[in-house]
């Protein structure tokens, strides 16, 4: 895709919030993980089933700090966006921004990745429970 590509300001904020949000959710979502990943550790004793439950806690924490990177680069964008709006607010509805390429490239590997840490994750517990 041609990474010049203009578009609107409300087509890039809608999409940071629709981001913002499937992070939030995703954040959220691997606590619950997490706290099973907890009931687990306290039922099973052999060390094959807690290396792999520290596997996928290790795999939590890396998802968790690769969400903070996302919104923390989302954010920037949108402060850009911001400025940019307060300096040109007769043009936010034209297609005058660079599109985000990058930063949705960024959000479609991660979800792939988060997406896959979750299906080996609901293997282990179905294998478990």
């Amino acid at each position: 895709m041609n990474k010049t590509k203009k578009v609107a300001l409300a087509a890039l904020h809608s999409e940071h919030k629709k981001w913002n949000s499937q992070l939030d959710f995703c954040k959220d979502e691997i606590k619950v993980f997490e706290s099973r990943l907890s009931e687990l550790v306290q039922r099973f004793t052999a060390q094959k089933v807690l290396a792999e439950i520290e596997r996928f806690q290790n795999q939590f924490i890396r998802q968790k700090e690769v969400i903070d990177i996302l919104h923390h680069k989302i954010g920037e964008r949108h402060r850009e966006l911001e400025s940019f709006s307060r300096k040109h607010p007769g043009l936010t509805a034209l297609a005058v921004h660079i599109d985000h390429q990058d930063l949705r490239e960024e959000m479609d590997s991660f979800t792939r990745i988060y997406n896959e840490v979750k299906a080996d994750y609901n293997k282990l517990l179905l294998r478990l429970l």
